[in-house]
């Protein structure tokens, strides 16, 4: 079974954005700040969520001619509930013994994903906001996919393109007019965010097709552009003009250049950079990235100088590893157990089917079976993939944590 190359290393550079800006915010170091720009850590996360999961989407459905929507879910509960269950249950214990506890509204809100529609909440879940956001994305689009490919199996990616259009539309709208729904939170809600997610969506429906692969091909030539555009320019800009850049085209810009990345990084194995974002460090943080994200609120509160940032990395990588180790693992082994001993017949009642394409000389990786397995010890933060710089077969335990 082969593994997407680089995705990995994709996932480690997003998560050091992420604790690189809010321990910046806690020191209140402005260097930092231009260098860690955060808004770019979860973009990256967004992106490829949404690549990795139409991928996938899209290979269930060249394989089989439908896709198991209901199996979707239970794979992406498996993946995402017990870690965050294990941490939600510190904190409650934490807000118990500072005499600050945690409403039962609030834990309603992020153990079922509506936490970014709310406007409190303890700053310990503070950063559940984008846990909340792909997990709307994770039940609708699906749903979206089948649709869309039921009524015209070539229009996925003018959907995307649409819906990722309609987005800076949203943000500016609902800013312009004061959507009560929209105050203070046009950057924390699905329809505002979701060019993100569908950039990777757009990217994961037409790679391999003759039109998209002739862009391509001109468009790798300046590749250093997306990095370049990604973390000097749209910092930059956003420094100077603020929300006036990222509301109007600065989140979809940064989206279609991270998307572009993202595909550049899968084919590029060899390059400097994709054999720096397959190096085993890289790949052993971007693996546990999921377990880091949700501990590096807690872990980074009181890192205001370099000492407390010390302790503060070296609590985090703690937390990470027991979270990963004790819970994260075990829940993805024991989802696979179930699924094997629960497997569902070939055209189980409860799938969405969908005629299968015929056979085309140009297809998708997804289409062409290019493995995009979810072994467990693979996984991040609400994401299925694969990501090493070597196909090899996964051990028996692991290779049955694939969806």
């Amino acid at each position: 079974m082969h593994r997407i190359s680089g995705l990995d290393g994709v996932r480690a550079l997003a998560i050091i954005l992420v604790i690189g800006l809010h321990m910046a915010q806690r020191t209140h170091a402005s260097l930092l700040y231009g260098i860690f720009h955060g808004q770019d850590g979860v973009n990256l996360f967004f992106v490829l969520s949404g690549f990795l999961v139409t991928a996938l989407l899209l290979r269930e459905h060249a394989r089989t001619g439908q896709v198991r929507i209901l199996d979707f879910y239970y794979r992406r509960s498996m993946r995402i509930l017990p870690p965050l269950l294990a941490y939600l249950l510190c904190v409650v214990a934490i807000g118990r013994i500072t005499g600050d506890p945690v409403g039962r509204h609030v834990i309603l809100s992020v153990v079922f994903f509506y936490h970014n529609m709310c406007g409190d909440g303890t700053w310990m879940l503070e950063h559940t906001w984008s846990l909340a956001i792909e997990e709307q994305f994770y039940l609708l689009w699906p749903l979206l996919l089948v649709g869309v490919m039921r009524i015209n199996r070539r229009g996925l990616p003018a959907a995307c393109i649409a819906l990722m259009v309609l987005a800076p539309v949203l943000r500016v709208g609902g800013f312009l007019l004061h959507w009560h729904w929209l105050h203070n939170r046009e950057s924390l809600l699905l329809p505002a965010r979701m060019d993100a997610l569908l950039a990777g969506c757009l990217v994961a429906s037409v790679a391999g097709k003759p039109r998209f692969e002739r862009l391509y091909q001109r468009a790798e030539r300046a590749f250093w552009m997306a990095p370049v555009v990604l973390f000097v320019v749209s910092p930059t800009l956003f420094a100077r003009y603020g929300g006036a850049w990222n509301f109007t085209v600065g989140y979809t810009l940064d989206s279609v250049g991270a998307a572009f990345l993202i595909l550049w990084l899968s084919r590029n194995e060899q390059h400097l950079l994709g054999r720096l974002s397959n190096h085993k460090a890289v790949t052993t943080l971007g693996v546990m990235s999921y377990s880091i994200y949700l501990w590096q609120t807690l872990a980074t509160r009181y890192a205001t100088n370099l000492l407390t940032s010390m302790g503060a990395l070296a609590f985090l990588a703690a937390a990470a590893c027991a979270s990963f180790f004790l819970v994260e693992k075990p829940s993805l082994i024991l989802r696979n157990r179930l699924r094997q001993m629960f497997r569902p017949s070939p055209r189980p009642a409860a799938a969405m089917q969908v005629q299968p394409r015929r056979p085309a000389r140009w297809t998708s990786p997804a289409a062409s079976g290019f493995e995009i397995g979810v072994p467990a010890r693979f996984h991040h933060l609400p994401m299925d993939q694969q990501a090493s710089h070597q196909p090899q077969q996964m051990d028996q335990p692991m290779a049955a944590a694939m969806s």
